[in-house]
Protein backbone atom coordinates (compact mmCIF):
# COMPACT_ATOMS: atom_id res chain seq x y z
CA UNK A 1 0.00 0.00 0.00
CA UNK A 2 2.97 2.97 0.65
CA UNK A 3 4.07 1.64 -2.41
CA UNK A 4 1.71 2.99 -4.39
CA UNK A 5 0.93 5.91 -2.41
CA UNK A 6 4.80 6.99 -2.73
CA UNK A 7 4.44 6.02 -6.30
CA UNK A 8 0.99 8.32 -6.84
CA UNK A 9 3.07 10.77 -5.00
CA UNK A 10 5.72 11.01 -7.03
CA UNK A 11 3.94 11.25 -10.09
CA UNK A 12 1.82 13.57 -8.63
CA UNK A 13 4.84 16.38 -7.18
CA UNK A 14 5.72 15.87 -10.77
CA UNK A 15 2.75 16.79 -12.30
CA UNK A 16 3.15 20.23 -10.38
CA UNK A 17 6.13 21.29 -10.92
CA UNK A 18 5.04 20.84 -14.70
CA UNK A 19 1.73 22.94 -14.19
CA UNK A 20 4.14 25.03 -12.05
CA UNK A 21 6.82 25.71 -15.62
CA UNK A 22 4.17 25.50 -17.94
CA UNK A 23 0.85 26.19 -16.68
CA UNK A 24 -1.09 23.52 -17.93
CA UNK A 25 -4.33 22.78 -16.02
CA UNK A 26 -4.32 19.84 -13.43
CA UNK A 27 -7.02 18.38 -15.62
CA UNK A 28 -5.26 18.32 -19.07
CA UNK A 29 -2.23 16.43 -17.10
CA UNK A 30 -4.29 13.83 -15.06
CA UNK A 31 -6.39 12.92 -19.01
CA UNK A 32 -3.67 10.54 -19.93
CA UNK A 33 -2.05 9.28 -17.29
CA UNK A 34 -4.38 7.47 -14.89
CA UNK A 35 -5.02 9.03 -12.58
CA UNK A 36 -8.35 11.42 -11.39
CA UNK A 37 -8.36 14.56 -9.83
CA UNK A 38 -9.73 13.50 -7.00
CA UNK A 39 -6.70 11.03 -6.58
CA UNK A 40 -4.12 13.38 -7.60
CA UNK A 41 -5.37 16.75 -4.81
CA UNK A 42 -5.69 13.60 -1.93
CA UNK A 43 -2.51 12.16 -2.77
CA UNK A 44 -0.74 16.28 -3.27
CA UNK A 45 -2.33 17.88 -0.07
CA UNK A 46 -2.66 15.16 2.41
CA UNK A 47 0.85 13.56 1.71
CA UNK A 48 2.39 17.07 1.53
CA UNK A 49 0.97 19.14 4.27
CA UNK A 50 -0.22 15.53 6.25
Amino acid sequence: MKKVVYTYKALGDSMALLREVSGIPVKELCEGCGISNRTYYQVIFGETLA
